[in-house]
């Protein structure tokens, strides 16, 4: 399956994918004429650049993963779906290199491992900005982290994959990302040093870290608009709907619908205290 690229990057964005996406179209057509040492140099040169556009697209994957477990029930909200989808144009840079065997696969053997079981599964069922917001963390550990998949043997000394495991699990709705991961361990945990059942003790305390800190985001957006409501001359409800906006996504697609999601409602019920509760319910009209 090959993917496609989608042109809704930033200029500088969809500049890198589209260079780097030709580079890899003209390695495909000419490598039969390259002398090896040729083809050699064009497969480092593109292994490093679809590195660095996974890499660049961090912050936005782990701010629309936010969105879609705070208030899309695990699917990416509106507002959030064009960032959601430059990053999923990095993911697909990434796919279509490897479908052409271009990226340098990991040295180390438990990453080389889950990077040959991630590639066969983005190859025969591709991605979606949604999938590819939880993804990312992973496509990104595993090209540019050294010895990247590996487990702490001491409890509280957690290795950056465990650390990972907090941005790529959803709250809500299992990840496409942990889906993969689970597989993979069901399959070949020997091989990377985990049976399935630790695995899924690890990312549940991952799924318990990612609550509580969305949870304190939302309880932290809830004081604040009940600490400035006084200053500002506002209705609650438009008061709280503006703050929100602003941690959910700016400008365009929220609606009170949307604010009336039953992951809100939930997270103020079972988060907050009484009077934390009542205010915030009131304030957004639910």
């Amino acid at each position: 399956m090959t993917a496609t690229l989608e042109q809704t990057e930033t200029p500088l964005d969809q500049s890198n994918h589209l260079n780097t996406k030709r580079k890899i179209d003209e390695y495909k057509e000419n490598r039969f004429n390259m002398q090896k040492q040729e083809q050699d140099r064009k497969k480092e040169e593109i292994t490093e650049e679809v590195k660095r556009a996974v890499q660049r697209q961090s912050s936005a994957a782990e701010d629309a993963s936010k969105s879609a477990d705070l208030l899309g029930g695990g699917q990416v909200p509106a507002p959030k779906k064009n960032e959601a989808q430059v990053v999923a144009n990095a993911i697909n840079l990434f796919i279509n290199a490897a479908q052409e065997n271009l990226i340098n696969p990991p040295t180390h053997g438990p990453t080389r491992i889950l990077y040959d079981h991630l590639k066969e599964k983005l190859l025969n069922r591709g991605i979606t900005p949604t999938a590819a917001v939880y993804l990312q963390p992973l496509i990104n550990g595993i090209l540019n982290t050294p010895n990247y998949v590996q487990f702490s043997v001491v409890e509280g000394q957690q290795t950056q994959f465990e650390q990972d495991l907090t941005k790529i699990v959803g709250v809500g709705v299992k990840s496409q990302a942990e889906e993969y991961l689970e597989d993979a361990v069901s399959k070949v945990g020997g091989s990377l040093g985990i049976t399935l059942d630790k695995f899924r003790e690890k990312t549940s305390v991952a799924k318990k870290t990612r609550s509580d800190l969305i949870q304190q985001e939302a309880q932290a957006l809830m004081r604040n608009a009940q600490e400035h409501l006084g200053s500002t001359g506002m209705e609650r409800g438009d008061y709280a709907e503006s703050e929100l906006i602003k941690i959910i996504g700016e400008g365009t697609g929220i609606t009170n619908e949307d604010l009336k999601n039953p992951s809100i409602e939930e997270l103020i019920n079972t988060n907050s205290t009484k009077s934390e509760r009542d205010y915030a319910l009131q304030a957004l009209d639910l």
